[in-house]
């Protein structure tokens, strides 16, 4: 287990890597409107925010940034979480990374977290519930948990098992119906009932193995016109408030508090 502060990280030792990955950037797409919007609801100096699978994620630098709230963010991938500081290394002195499993229980400290937040966690496991009992220990009384997943009902399940059945089949399918049905099995109600988000993103359809096997000009037209689906989407829900629902819309998400809080 390491957890470290943000200012005692090595980020001397992160440079030395080489590693260049792109955190991705928060944008004007529906899913992160959303979570711009419940992290404001539920978060403010000196709340407190934990990120569970946080390899990568601009969202902790986000709410330590404009929200003043001390930033958690726990995931198995040292190289991850490097990446996720080093997109937070401005507001370094409200960053916490745990490197370690989330059913440790000496890593993190139960009832305390504000907001508890995942990002395409959830449907990688083929029993939810523990973990979403590990979510309501951690929340704190007045927190929430908030979920969001891939919609693999629609168009991007069905291009995801074209091409790589090994990944579609490492994922739970949910509706919005099945997601708070295994939040209400971990005792926890729904604050805003799941719905879909954004309108359509080919992009979230992992293509790396198909890709893979394209030619070099292919790869890059079929990149693309992934990004090009991305923006348009983007765009269009931008301007309307629509979503794609269950046949086109990318993602799913829903905020639940603790039973009885």
């Amino acid at each position: 287990m390491q957890e470290l502060r943000g200012d005692q990280f090595p980020w001397a030792a992160i440079s030395r890597t080489g590693d260049r990955a792109v955190v991705p950037r928060i944008a004007s797409a529906m899913t992160d409107r959303f979570l711009v919007r419940v992290f404001a609801m539920h978060l403010g100096r000196g709340g407190r925010f934990l990120e569970v699978g946080a390899a990568g994620s601009p969202w902790l630098g986000h709410v330590a940034r404009t929200l003043g709230a001390e930033a958690w963010g726990l995931d198995p991938s040292p190289l991850g979480l490097a990446r996720a500081a080093r997109a937070a290394a401005d507001v370094r002195d409200r960053l916490t990374l745990v490197a370690g499993e989330l059913h440790d229980r000496a890593l993190l400290p139960a009832g305390t977290f504000h907001v508890v937040y995942s990002g395409g966690w959830v449907e990688r496991l083929p029993s939810s519930r523990p973990t979403l009992e590990r979510f309501t220990e951690l929340v704190a009384p007045d927190g929430v948990v908030v979920t969001v997943v891939p919609n693999l009902r629609g168009v991007n399940g069905a291009l995801q098992a074209l091409a790589d059945r090994d990944t579609f089949a490492r994922h739970v399918v949910h509706t919005p119906e099945t997601l708070d049905a295994v939040h209400a099995d971990a005792g926890l109600v729904p604050v805003e009932r799941t719905r879909y988000l954004d309108l359509v993103d080919l992009g979230c359809v992992d293509w790396t193995r198909l890709a893979g096997r394209l030619p070099r000009q292919l790869r890059r037209a079929v990149s693309y016109g992934l990004s090009l689906s991305r923006r348009a989407g983007i765009a269009v829900a931008a301007r309307t408030d629509a979503d794609g629902g269950r046949l086109l819309a990318p993602m799913i998400g829903g905020v639940y508090r603790r039973r009885g809080c």
